[in-house]
């Protein structure tokens, strides 16, 4: 867990995903850590996921940990509305942010894809964009980010290519060719979409922070993206 705090210490907003703590101790207990250096990072913790009757052995919870001196949350989240398509095992997590010192305002959309069904549900994430945008209608940028399991056997470029939201109206940003995973294999798992409104707000610079080997911090290294505090 120090690993992880001082990770998340690099960067004024990160979303966490696999939170599996039945008694949700951990996530607050998270950010007391990553506090404990006078830092003034604050919480969303979503609800438990797998809310479908044949979901229930999926009920992961997803965090978004953000600086507030940053980054002001401008709602309190909630997890797609899932109940009547049932299009995803453990349902996204969508929350509205704004950087404090610049105005550029945002959705948050995380997902934690089910490996069995990956290419099916990152085609879905279309229908979320379209959901957030009734739920924030004023607006117009919308950021997916997190373990969609996007690639190796899981999900391959042909196969994403098919999708819609391989579009113009899409911008993905952590590129097929990316290694995000500890394993032998390079697989590009995770990764940051973006809105082609909100590209010009992207600064073009992205990396994966592989600045750990144990895989008992996590199997998974975070990526990044940098993006323009000001609206444009």
């Amino acid at each position: 867990m120090a690993e992880l705090v001082e990770i998340v210490r690099r960067y004024p907003f990160v979303a966490v995903q696999e939170i599996s703590d039945v008694n949700q101790q951990v996530p607050g207990a998270f950010l007391e850590m990553i506090n404990s250096n006078g830092a003034s990072y604050e919480m969303l913790l979503s609800p438990r996921s797998g809310q479908e009757p044949d979901d229930k052995t999926y009920q992961e919870q997803y965090a978004f940990y953000y600086d507030a001196s940053v980054i002001e949350a401008l709602s309190r989240g909630q997890l797609y509305d899932d109940s009547v398509q049932d299009y995803f095992v453990r349902e996204p997590y969508v929350a509205q942010f704004e950087v404090i010192d610049g105005g550029f305002t945002f959705v948050a959309i995380t997902v934690h894809t089910q490996p069995d069904n990956t290419v099916a549900e990152i085609g879905h994430l279309e229908d979320v964009v379209a959901w957030a945008g009734d739920q924030y209608p004023s607006e117009d940028d919308f950021i997916i980010l997190g373990d969609l399991n996007a690639g190796c056997s899981y999900a391959s470029p042909a196969e994403l290519d098919l999708l819609g939201l391989r579009s113009s109206d899409h911008v993905w940003l952590v590129p097929d060719t990316a290694d995000t995973n500890l394993a032998m294999s390079a697989c590009a798992y995770d990764r940051i979409i973006v809105t082609s409104t909100t590209q010009t707000n992207y600064q073009g610079e992205w990396g994966v922070d592989s600045s750990f080997t144990n895989t008992m911090v996590s199997d998974h290294w975070p990526v990044w993206a940098e993006f323009w505090a000001v609206e444009r």
